[in-house]
């Protein structure tokens, strides 16, 4: 009898955790998914479930738009990066992306119940981790549009860059460069690319309604 006492009380104190799974909203180009136990890659379509230790591959000059729950990334051209992890535990939503190669840009959002969001981007080099942003990241480099985020580079060290600050990871553990001027936030319409504007090339990111993509 004291057994199955003890049982039911660890099965009360068990903290619940609930996977989830991305979707793919939106398609522009050649944009390829790889599931852990396949062999080979297949063709992504809108609205594809992607799962954890899923790849996903986009060719050139194409990108993927992904929802994670309540946040979403914009996959670049040539990218290839994983779901490693995306869960629900006690109203806090954990994601964790593996950036293998190429560049993403999330936008970082709390669930919409309430609750935390955690959110990590890692490269071989690099790793970012938000609460609440909006940021540009590639194997080593980090670019942000809003909020804040803990970026650690080879050292393990990380240092804090905030809205309209860059930071990159060199090979001695992280250097920081700051006074990056303040980039166009997701959605909004830019002039650089199509007037011969000298801004940051990536303010020339554009979009269609729904899309937080390239304008190409």
């Amino acid at each position: 009898m004291k057994k199955i006492y003890v049982l039911v009380l660890i099965g009360c104190l068990a903290v619940p955790v609930f996977a989830q799974t991305g979707v793919i909203r939106e398609i522009n180009g050649t944009v390829e998914v790889k599931r852990s136990a396949a062999s080979g890659w297949t063709r992504a379509a809108v609205g594809m479930g992607i799962e954890k230790n899923m790849f996903i591959s986009t060719g050139f000059k194409s990108t993927a738009l992904i929802s994670l729950g309540d946040s979403t990334i914009v996959v670049r051209p040539l990218t290839r990066i994983s779901l490693e992890e995306l869960n629900v535990s006690q109203g806090n939503e954990n994601t964790a992306l593996f950036l293998q190669a190429g560049r993403v840009r999330a936008r970082v959002a709390p669930p919409a119940g309430g609750g935390k969001v955690n959110f990590q981007v890692r490269s071989p080099s690099a790793t970012a981790s938000v609460r609440g942003t909006e940021f540009a990241m590639d194997s080593s480099n980090v670019t942000m549009y809003s909020g804040t985020v803990a970026f650690a580079g080879s050292n393990g060290v990380p240092v804090i860059v905030n809205a309209g600050q860059s930071s990159f990871a060199g090979s001695g553990g992280l250097e920081v460069s700051s006074g990056l001027s303040p980039a166009l936030p997701l959605g909004a319409a830019a002039a650089a690319g199509r007037t011969g504007s000298s801004a940051s090339p990536e303010a020339s990111i554009t979009g269609r309604i729904g899309w937080y993509g390239d304008s190409q």
